[in-house]
């Protein structure tokens, strides 16, 4: 023990330390090298294949799928070649490290221990140039690293942003891991607690769970909703359209492969379809997916700080994404309008814009905004499955599509890859597929229905971000408001949606000194009062000044700016630093601008400070020295970027371009563009006619910011 003095006292405490789990290095695994296949040989045998006598005449789509692979696979195995490749993250060599500097990093060793036994000069000198020798290597190898590094940035980005990612994070997991209290020491164990974990997210219900009853105020449509059949022109669009840089999902058959073979693959692919949808029946083998945990925060090594992303095989996703195609075609007049996510021509943007607006209104006639915001526990994972195909049923989806769709979600099943180990096969009693195109929708179709029950609240949804607000005028407007919470709340209970009430939030956003102070309440539950909130990205105080907002992403952009130098400190090239910079820097200081973009010159300036720096730093790269320095337009000239005040000018205008040309859809903010219509021709040909407002921050809040910089600039951007 140390002894405790009067001027130096003890201190006693513990650092949490975790070890990186690092594999055995001879773990190989053996993959197929698809980009060295003989393409022309399998378009060969593809193409002598009869496949509407072998596939049509079956009728069965479980028989038809095993035919296709049986097939395939053949083919894979005589005419693409494989190779043992060790598995990703085994090695504990940096990336740059050739097969010279792991030679002289063993002689090294070998070397010291040469030294250490016999303590003479001469076997420390060969110790010393091996030293020497080795260090000369690995300064070299990472000059060529960099050097190739830098120059991937053009010829192919992807390769080069995922060195950056590497440097941004560690993808090492812990040696060990617990889940509760049972701990996992090695990598198949882990894995079967990932396992755990994730089978323990779904939920089972039972018929008496469900009140179909409480649903009567969903207004019955035409039961026309119908994909009956899928052309051979879908397919091979759509097998056109693939990534080939994606890798392969449970089957093992990757997008290039298929790419590649798109004209000799659409034929057995539409028969496959073909008779899928006529039997209703969605096949087994592509109801697998693979579960790849991801760590959010907190402690590595506690498995409830991770989620899952699933991997689906490419063929049932493709499959999935034409019908998710025309089914949306189909539908899209049936989704309300508050529904914003997933939503083609619709934004986090969109939604802001439209709350921002109603609540800038609001206070600028001297009342206040009561908004509150919603989390709902695991949304996408814990919708019941009968529950909804009742809804779609009750908003015109056809009996066939209805069958194919309860096919397509049920018995499913997910396989946790955890370092190159796999769990056993866990069930999927709920919720929609995750990684899939069909599922978003879905989900957004069986929350649609709030938007009948809500009658005088307001409320915009971004997939499963809800919000709830109302301009409070008197007493009358607090009840309406807290009446139809309750409402919301019971049918959030009838929907089978769990509401996480330790989450939500309650905010008045006002300009007056004295607001009432309303505690809103979530069944017997009060909601939990703030001055802030973060709503899809963006932080909105109580009076909507965005000052918060302002200080986060400036915090944020330097934090970041200041990885980019570091990062590229070794790179010469400017077009690198500044490709960096707009990818890691500017987007987020550009995130929704049109939405918060400033008009007091002290927050102007203060956003444009962090630009500034960045040219400071890519000048130098060119030569430059500190003084003499050009003016900060011309600085951006040189490096071919515009200030970050013209970006956001120019993101206004196209965003009236694009509402106006309804590439973006939303009534709502079209309805509140003052279009200048003169009764005669006049001199002014402003496109949009400015209100006068009683406040301010009214007067330079975004729509009317937005019209009026549309005026001053639509010619000249």
């Amino acid at each position: 023990m140390w002894k405790n003095e009067a001027f130096h006292t003890a201190i006693e405490f513990s650092i949490f330390v975790h070890k990186n789990q690092r594999p055995n290095d001879c773990e190989f695994e053996e993959v197929s090298e698809y980009h060295k296949a003989n393409y022309e040989n399998i378009k060969r045998r593809l193409c002598s294949v009869d496949w509407q006598t072998i596939l049509r005449n079956e009728g069965n789509v479980e028989i038809a799928v095993d035919c296709f692979y049986n097939i395939l696979y053949q083919i894979i195995h005589v005419e693409v070649p494989r190779k043992k490749k060790r598995r990703h993250g085994n090695s504990k060599y940096p990336v740059w490290y050739n097969r010279q500097i792991k030679n002289l990093k063993n002689r090294k060793q070998k070397a010291h221990k040469i030294y250490k036994k016999s303590n003479n000069n001469e076997n420390l000198q060969k110790y010393l140039d091996i030293c020497n020798e080795l260090n000369f290597a690995i300064d070299t190898a990472f000059e060529e690293y960099n050097t190739k590094t830098e120059n991937e940035i053009k010829s192919c980005p992807k390769n080069f942003f995922n060195y950056v990612k590497t440097n941004l994070k560690s993808d090492n997991f812990p040696s060990s891991m617990h889940l509760d209290e049972h701990v996992g020491n090695n990598s198949e164990e882990i894995c079967n607690l990932f396992a755990t974990f994730f089978q323990k997210i779904y939920t089972t219900f039972t018929e008496q769970d469900r009140d179909r009853d409480f649903f009567e105020f969903i207004p019955e449509f035409p039961m026309d909703i119908n994909v009956n059949q899928v052309t051979v022109h879908d397919i091979l669009h759509a097998l056109k359209k693939l990534d080939a840089s994606k890798g392969a999902g449970p089957d093992d058959i990757p997008p290039v492969f298929l790419k590649n073979l798109a004209m000799e693959l659409t034929a057995p692919l539409f028969w496959i379809f073909k008779i899928s949808l006529e039997t209703g029946i969605f096949p087994k083998a592509w109801k697998s997916s693979f579960l790849v945990p991801i760590f959010k925060s907190g402690k590595k090594s506690d498995i409830r700080n991770y989620r899952g992303i699933a991997i689906i095989s490419c063929i049932p996703k493709l499959f999935e994404a034409i019908i998710n195609e025309k089914l949306f075609i189909q539908m899209k007049n049936r989704i309300t309008n508050m529904q914003h996510g997933f939503y083609k021509g619709r934004s986090t943007a969109t939604n802001l814009l439209e709350f921002i607006n109603y609540s800038l209104n609001a206070m600028d006639n001297g009342n206040h905004v009561e908004a509150l915001y919603t989390d709902f526990s695991k949304a996408f994972d814990r919708i019941d499955i009968p529950m909804l195909l009742f809804k779609l049923q009750k908003m015109g989806i056809e009996p066939g599509l209805l069958k194919w769709l309860e096919s397509y979600l049920t018995n499913r099943h997910q396989i946790i890859k955890f370092n190159g180990k796999k769990s056993h096969p866990i069930q999927v009693t709920s919720g929609v597929p995750q990684g899939s195109h069909l599922g978003p929708l879905l989900f957004i179709l069986y929350v649609n229905d709030i938007s009948f029950i809500l009658k005088t609240t307001k409320v915009l949804i971004y997939a499963d971000d809800m919000k709830l607000f109302l301009e409070i005028r008197n007493n009358d407007d607090i009840n309406i408001f807290q009446n139809e919470i309750h409402i919301f709340h019971t049918w959030c209970s009838k929907s089978l949606l769990q509401l996480n009430i330790k989450k939500c939030n309650s905010i008045s956003f006002s300009r007056k000194r004295n607001t009432p102070n309303l505690s809103i309440s979530l069944g017997n539950q009060n909601v939990e009062k703030c001055n802030r909130v973060r709503d899809l990205g963006v932080i909105l105080d109580s009076k909507l000044n965005f000052n918060d907002h302002y200080n986060t992403i400036i915090h944020r952009a330097n934090n970041m700016l200041s990885f980019t130098k570091r990062f590229s400190f070794n790179f010469n090239d400017p077009y690198t630093i500044k490709t960096l910079y707009v990818a890691y820097v500017r987007s987020i200081l550009e995130y929704c601008s049109i939405v918060w973009s400033p008009f007091q010159t002290t927050h102007i300036n203060r956003i444009e400070s962090v630009q500034k720096q960045f040219l400071l730093y890519a000048l130098r790269k060119l030569g430059w020295t500190t003084f003499p320095l050009p003016s900060y337009e011309a600085r951006c000239m040189l490096i071919n970027i515009q200030t970050l005040e013209q970006r956001r000018k120019i993101a206004m205008v196209s965003f009236v371009n694009d509402i106006v040309s309804q590439r973006i859809d939303s009534a709502e903010i079209l309805s509140k563009l003052n279009f200048y219509i003169p009764s005669r021709q006049l001199r002014n040909r402003n496109l949009f006619l400015i209100n006068h407002h009683r406040t301010n921050y009214a007067k330079n809040g975004p729509l009317n910011q937005i019209m009026t910089i549309y005026n001053q600039h639509c010619e000249t951007i």
